[in-house]
């Protein structure tokens, strides 16, 4: 159950959830970018899945690890969904510009 983690007096530094839960906040913090500063709407699909993605990932592994933890989390997951589903809807009223990134931003 433990990867990537040092023992220090009984303690571990590092549990899986807690990596997945960078994880999210790495790729939530990029598809912000995408999506707020560089206007990418197709691209923003891609990343809100993404992040959709990473954080029912996050609370399954809080919940795992803790019923609380992942209780706590689950908010977050509900706001995600709704989230992908207003940029899904955006991308689709404006256009539908690409998924995949190109220079030209079309």
């Amino acid at each position: 159950d433990k990867v990537s983690h040092r023992e220090s007096q009984g303690y571990v530094l590092c549990e899986f959830p807690l990596l997945l839960l960078a994880l999210h906040l790495c790729i939530g913090d990029t598809w912000n970018h995408i999506n707020n500063v560089e206007k990418r709407l197709g691209v923003a699909v891609i990343g809100v899945v993404s992040v959709w993605i990473s954080i029912v990932a996050t609370v399954y592994g809080f919940y795992m690890l803790d019923a609380t933890a992942g209780l706590v989390l689950l908010p977050s997951a509900i706001w995600i969904s709704v989230a992908t589903v207003l940029v899904t809807a955006i991308w689709d009223i404006n256009g539908r510009q690409s998924l995949i990134p190109r220079p030209d931003f079309k």
